[in-house]
């Protein structure tokens, strides 16, 4: 093997192996940051800010979902391929099904913490929602944050909203009640595109969106 060539395969190999140091190097910085995948938990502050900023997301989630779901969080089996509901349900109907869902899905929080050392304890949360000129989300008995030594009360929780379901229901009631040749682009504070169709003009989806905050409530309606 000539000379040349024995230097091109060292420089090659001495490069293989410099990128293989820095695959791993890289490779254990991201381990180093993570907990299993999860969220760096070093103290019991850390604990309780994310259990506090599960429940917001929660919160938030679940608000969001609940207007592009025509009220709904858990679909029932006759629903719209548009992916929410034919029947506009009452305000107090969506104001149980929401307290119901983040009911549940707050207490699903406690994973984050899991493989940390640290425990999420105490009773079921208390969701209370208030559905007036804006959107009021309060979460109550949230519990302890404990690392078997310490503990950290969670204090109670409140997301407020921008959006006043109420005007939002009235707009969508009056546009399901109407005829499919009137369109309306825009109401005040409101973008809605009513009457979109599915390919097999067999359904129709109803949208109404809060501008500022860009909440969506959709409604479909079959047209046989």
């Amino acid at each position: 093997m000539k000379r040349g060539q024995v230097s091109l395969f060292l420089v090659l190999g001495i490069m293989f192996i410099f990128v293989v140091i820095i695959f791993f190097a890289f490779i254990n910085r991201d381990s180093g940051n993570v907990n299993d995948g999860l969220v760096v938990v070093e103290n019991i502050e850390d604990a309780k800010e994310t259990i506090e900023d599960c429940v917001q997301e929660s919160v938030e989630d679940g608000f969001y979902l609940m207007g592009l779901q025509g009220g709904y969080l858990d679909l029932p089996a006759e629903s719209s391929s548009f992916g929410t509901v034919y029947e506009l349900v009452t305000v107090p109907m969506m104001t149980t099904n929401l307290e119901e869902h983040l009911e549940n899905e707050i207490v699903e929080c406690h994973y984050l913490l899991d493989d940390s050392g640290f425990t999420w304890s105490g009773g079921k949360p208390m969701v209370e929602v208030l559905f007036l000129e804006e959107a009021e989300i309060a979460v109550s008995n949230l519990g302890m944050i404990s690392d078997g030594d310490v503990q950290r009360e969670l204090g109670d929780q409140t997301e407020y909203f921008a959006v006043d379901l109420r005007e939002v229901y009235s707009l969508i009631d009056e546009i399901t009640e109407s005829d499919a040749g009137i369109k309306i682009v825009s109401y005040d504070n409101y973008v809605i595109q009513p009457f979109v169709y599915s390919e097999d003009y067999y359904e129709m989806i109803i949208e109404v969106t809060e501008i500022e905050t860009e909440f969506q409530f959709r409604v479909a309606k079959l047209l046989v």
